[in-house]
């Protein structure tokens, strides 16, 4: 909150889904990228997640893969059981493992 009258905000709030087709395939693609990168390391943090990819594939892609846009489709994925959190690490489910 800022106490300058002449200050404006202005919010644009956009849901995250795992969509495979329309508008979110962006982020469809993001979450299975991520989701690969899960399959093949088990128990992998968020951070490590993100440090597999290089600085253009997390910068110069949209949407921007920043740690909040990873968790928030961290947290999707987990949401509809491809994968779980423990411990602060992700792992792959059986339903993520027959998705190919």
């Amino acid at each position: 909150m800022c106490g300058d009258a002449r200050t404006a905000a202005w919010f644009v709030v956009e849901p995250i889904d795992i969509a495979a087709r329309g508008f979110d395939t962006p982020y469809y693609r993001r979450s299975m990228v991520m989701l690969e990168k899960i399959k093949t390391q088990p128990g992998i943090t968020k951070d490590q997640i993100l440090q597999k990819f290089r600085e253009w594939e997390r910068n110069d892609i949209y949407p921007l893969l920043t740690p909040l846009i990873a968790e928030c489709l961290l947290d999707e994925m987990a949401h509809v059981k491809y994968i779980e959190l423990g411990d602060g690490k992700y792992y792959p489910l059986e339903r993520s493992l027959k998705t190919k």
